[in-house]
């Protein structure tokens, strides 16, 4: 294996990994964007649902998917019950869902769906995310809370932690020895005899190294334990292990401006959706609660960090469910589906100047594939965050998205 493919696999191993890029710094004002990306494609229309006629409709559809128990929204919309923790009176005020959302190309699959969101071109042609894109133009720091770094920030620099026991000298994984010091890590990465090409491999070490010397330090003894036994995160999900990771990495002298967070919930319902059953140990209703209640921890985590006022979190899956329910009581892959805005910044859902479809428009007639429709493309919802909340010139944001938007809004008003 050649030292360039052991730069880009080997330190990710470890916890950090450094792709080219400009040198990294923090947006204006430490403002930050955590984009949350739901694999499996999400039943929008469990999350929130219709209320009054039209979930007497969906009903009809589902008649044993349809959701009982809802937290009102508005007269038209429910919450999925598991959603309290997100949606108590004080939540609201900085959450908006951006109904019949997602990328506009029809296509149902979850690689090739979640490839083009990612990257942000719909002819799927693109091998560079449109966070990395965005940070490679801007000179951001960006961060990949799994452990491997996801599509959006393909290309860029991002930093890829997913436990802080990583960042130990003795910490051992596949393909890293126990016990290497610091400088037997680096030395991995110079450039030996006959590599001239790979001239950049040091110098990169070096920056992933140098970053992850600062990490070491400024997170001390932390573990995902301890920064998961506040706030109320479930300790035992992988998600909010994740989630105060992201929050802590956000706190440290690095401060990332663009995060992306795996939610690793199982989304992909064809079988046995369970929306309901509030017992079921898989299914559903357990991701979202997984979901609802460690976003809430989430919320709370960066409130008391005081990093809420200038965070924006933008949750979201490649595609909804088929509005009607399957033989198998459970839903197929969709096309329309939901984003889910938090933070400080964010201006609440129905609020006066918010654009967005204020309710659920079901189909009719509808077969066994029939989805929702796809009204707002996600890219413009993306666009107007990173220009208004991070305050990036317009022609980098449509840059990032390949020319494809055409320009500056016009904008649905997500952001107060």
């Amino acid at each position: 294996m050649r030292r360039r493919t052991f730069l880009t696999s080997t330190l990710a191993s470890l916890g950090l990994s450094f792709l080219p890029g400009q040198p990294a710094r923090a947006a204006a004002g430490g403002r930050r964007l955590v984009f949350v990306m739901l694999r499996g494609g999400a039943d929008a229309l469990s999350l929130v649902s219709p209320a009054g006629a039209a979930a007497t409709t969906l009903a009809q559809w589902r008649p044993t998917l349809a959701l009982a128990g809802g937290i009102s929204l508005s007269p038209d919309l429910q919450a999925h019950p598991a959603m309290a923790p997100l949606v108590t009176s004080a939540g609201l005020a900085n959450l908006t869902f951006v109904l019949h959302a997602g990328g506009v190309s029809d296509t149902r699959s979850h690689f090739d769906q979640q490839h083009r969101i990612e990257t942000g071109d719909t002819g799927g042609a693109a091998s560079r995310g449109f966070l990395a894109s965005v940070a490679l133009a801007a000179g951001l720091q960006t961060c990949a809370v799994h452990r491997t770094a996801p599509r959006s920030l393909a290309g860029a620099n991002p930093l890829v932690l997913s436990d802080p026991a990583r960042l130990l000298a003795g910490y051992s994984d596949t393909g890293v020895k126990p016990g290497w010091s610091r400088a037997q890590r680096l030395a991995m990465y110079q450039v030996a005899a006959g590599e001239a090409g790979d001239a950049r491999v040091d110098a990169l070490a070096r920056q992933a190294l140098a970053s992850g010397d600062v990490l070491a330090s400024e997170l001390g003894g932390e573990t995902l334990a301890t920064l998961t036994s506040r706030h109320g995160y479930l300790a035992s999900s992988g998600f909010a292990g994740r989630l105060a990771l992201a929050a802590r990495l956000a706190a440290t002298s690095l401060a990332p401006s663009l995060m992306a967070v795996e939610g690793g919930q199982p989304w992909d319902t064809h079988t046995s959706q369970s929306t309901n059953n509030a017992s079921a140990a898989t299914g559903l209703y357990a991701s979202v609660k997984d979901l609802a209640t460690n976003l809430a921890a989430f919320r709370a985590d960066l409130i008391s960090r005081g990093l809420w006022s200038s965070t924006v979190v933008v949750v979201m899956s490649e595609f909804g469910r088929t509005v009607k329910e399957n033989a198998s009581a459970g839903t197929d892959h969709g096309r329309g589906g939901l984003m889910m805005l938090m933070g400080g910044p964010v201006r609440a859902f129905g609020s006066a100047g918010y654009l967005g479809r204020p309710r659920w428009s079901l189909p009719s007639p509808i077969d066994g594939s029939t989805a929702l429709e796809l009204v707002h493309d996600y890219r413009v919802v993306m666009a107007e965050i990173l220009e208004h909340h991070l305050l990036l010139p317009a022609a980098t944001v449509n840059a990032a998205f390949w020319g494809q938007l055409g320009g500056s809004g016009p904008y649905l008003n997500v952001l107060a």
